[in-house]
């Protein structure tokens, strides 16, 4: 699996950054964890979902890759994307913006609830 390290976040967010600029695009929130991100994106009408998410996805693929060193950086084929209330956008930003923290707490939970099965098992 390849993975995003967190070192990686700053040159990620400011390639998002530039991207959303070419784009006529607004990033109020970026999140990164492990193997994905999140993106808030304010778009003009005249773009599609798909030009968005492609242009950002090729071009931070080339990042990563020369980021980690790997040069074979590669991005699922999937995405999905999601209408923002734009009167409700502070706790949504928010939790984009803490992506691996939130990741790395629900990692916490499953984990010690796998423990606690097996432990309430082998009572």
């Amino acid at each position: 699996m390849q993975s995003i390290a967190e070192s990686h976040g700053p040159v990620l967010r400011a390639q998002y950054l530039a991207r959303s600029e070419k784009l006529s695009a607004e990033l109020p929130a970026y999140g990164a964890s492990d193997d994905h991100v999140h993106l808030a994106v304010r778009m003009a009408l005249t773009r599609s979902i798909a030009e968005v998410v492609r242009a950002f996805k090729s071009e931070s693929a080339v990042v990563l890759a020369v980021a980690s060193g790997t040069l074979t950086f590669r991005w699922q084929s999937g995405y999905a994307a999601f209408g923002i209330d734009p009167n409700n956008t502070t706790r949504l930003f928010d939790s984009i913006e803490r992506q691996r923290e939130h990741h790395r707490t629900q990692a916490s939970l499953a984990a010690r609830k796998h423990i606690e099965r097996d432990d309430e098992s082998s009572a």
